[in-house]
């Protein structure tokens, strides 16, 4: 059997405090029942406590900055640059020029860059943006602006799915995944009380109150980036001391895959990819919609990741609150979602029930929706919270090897923030948002119909493959560039549902 390479974790595990690496055989790849569960787990848990922290902040601060315009167009914004709703869409919408753009292609680079590199630059070079964005004194500076906004905030999704799915097992995952996501449901309850600090800075430095909004989230957001660099870790691929137990949960073995762009066109055109990439167009439609809608929900896929978060302070004070009464009011939905959303992705990683998961919280955004005319705001928020880590893991434990994954994880993320287009120009029939209730009781059903079809596609080549494995007499394939060229189409890759 050819061995596949083994990365020195040495030195890499001394930076994260990893010092058993007695477990690893750097000669060979370990076999069966080698792995040193107690290293392992602390392996987990120091990554857990590195890693995975530094990226839910980093997801944080990228909501908040992102969204945050909608608590500025409140505080006074449109006012001051003369701007109508309708300029205000058009603002929101060509921010997403940009990103679905470098989206698409950014998780190619990620590997070569090196993650230490990669995200904290990521964080600073918006975090300049998001600062200098409280200077903008017209329409057109704004749009500027945000343009550049989202060239710098675009990889960042993409790359820290593609992160977390290299280090951890295929069902560790989703845990991590609603984690780092619950960053949205904080940065959308914490987003309206930093909000209503700030606005009590109106006319400090002769700067309005949403300059500062802008200018100390900025600022805040520039200084993690810096200091984000000094404790990530350099390489993706040579960090883990539990590289191991990752190897063995795959059922293949780690292969160091090299950029192509026949991988790229053979993860586009696969069926469960492109199943599962709409899907998050839909997904993200629909939190975008219920976010909205009830002034409250944050970002599963797309539509609601991109489009609800700006428009819950414009929702809530078309229901005649106050502006201090708006920022407050948008908190309680994201707790419960937060809450819920963390104990459904330790069952769907416990009993590997991912779409099962996923269309039972579906079930409950419908039930959000079609009540919705009584301006029920809960079931959608905690029902979209719940299927996008979800939908996410089932994107990343389903495509492999490392750039076959990129590819897959980037169209996913990309066909949920297009639906972010669609959603900054749905919210104008306030108070009761009745055509957009419309298309997100529509969009929830489809998306019901494609988890059907994905569970009922991935089953069906599941059973495929076992049906070839036992031609084999169920002996692992020992062919390298058989398991590199097909990846998860390979025989001994089952796919999890």
């Amino acid at each position: 059997m050819d061995k596949p390479e083994i990365a020195d974790v040495d030195s890499e595990d001394k930076k994260l405090g990893f010092s058993n690496t007695s477990h690893l055989n750097n000669d060979a790849a370990p076999l069966k029942g080698s792995i040193d569960l107690a290293a392992a787990r602390r392996a987990r848990t120091k990554i857990d406590l590195v890693v995975l922290t530094t990226s839910t902040i980093v997801l944080f601060l990228n909501f908040l900055d992102k969204t945050n315009i909608g608590n500025a167009a409140k505080a006074g914004l449109l006012e001051d640059l003369h701007m109508s709703s309708y300029r205000f869409s058009v603002v929101l919408s060509l921010f997403f020029i940009p990103f679905l753009l470098i989206e698409l292609i950014s998780n190619f680079f990620f590997k070569r860059i090196g993650a230490q590199i990669f995200i904290p630059g990521l964080v600073i070079a918006w975090g300049i943006v998001e600062t200098f964005q409280g200077f903008v004194t017209s329409y057109h500076g704004l749009i500027i602006c945000r343009l550049f906004l989202g060239l710098t905030e675009g990889p960042l999704v993409p790359a820290l799915l593609l992160y977390l799915s290299e280090l951890y097992k295929r069902h560790d995952l989703q845990k991590r995944i609603a984690m780092l996501f619950s960053a949205s449901s904080l940065a959308g309850a914490f987003s309206g009380l930093l909000a209503y600090a700030i606005v009590h800075l109106d006319g400090k430095a002769g700067k309005p109150n949403w300059s500062w909004i802008f200018f100390l989230e900025g600022i805040f957001t520039v200084i993690f980036g810096i200091a984000s660099y000094f404790w990530l870790p350099k390489d993706i691929a040579k960090k883990s001391a539990y590289i191991t137990a990752i190897q063995e949960d795959t059922a293949l073995d780690r292969v160091d895959d090299a950029f192509q762009l026949s991988i790229v066109w053979s993860s586009l055109t696969a069926p469960h990819i492109v199943l599962l990439g709409t899907a998050g167009f839909f997904a993200g439609t629909l939190s975008l919609c219920s976010r909205a809608s009830l002034l409250c929900h944050k970002y599963p896929p797309g539509y609601l990741t991109n489009g609800l978060a700006y428009f819950i302070p414009t929702v809530v004070g078309s229901l005649g609150y106050s502006p201090t009464e708006t920022q407050l009011y948008g908190v309680p939905p994201f707790a419960c979602a937060f809450v819920l959303s963390m104990m459904a992705a330790y069952f769907s990683d416990k009993y590997r029930c991912r779409g099962l998961i996923a269309l039972g919280a579906s079930f409950i955004t419908l039930a959000g929706y079609v009540v919705m005319y009584c301006m029920a705001l809960f079931a959608q928020t905690i029902g979209t919270s719940i299927t996008s880590p979800c939908a996410l893991a089932l994107i990343a434990n389903n495509a492999y090897p490392h750039y076959r994954r990129a590819t897959a994880i980037a169209f996913g993320i990309v066909n949920s923030s297009a639906g972010g287009i669609l959603a900054v120009w749905m919210y104008h029939d306030a108070p009761r948002f009745h055509k957009t209730t419309k298309l997100n009781v529509s969009c929830t059903i489809v998306f019901i119909l494609h988890i059907c079809l994905i569970l009922g596609y991935l089953y069906y080549k599941n059973l495929q493959k076992a049906k070839k494995r036992g031609l084999y007499n169920n002996i692992p394939d020992d062919n390298v560039e058989e398991k590199r060229r097909l990846g998860d189409g390979h025989r001994d890759f089952i796919y999890t549902l």
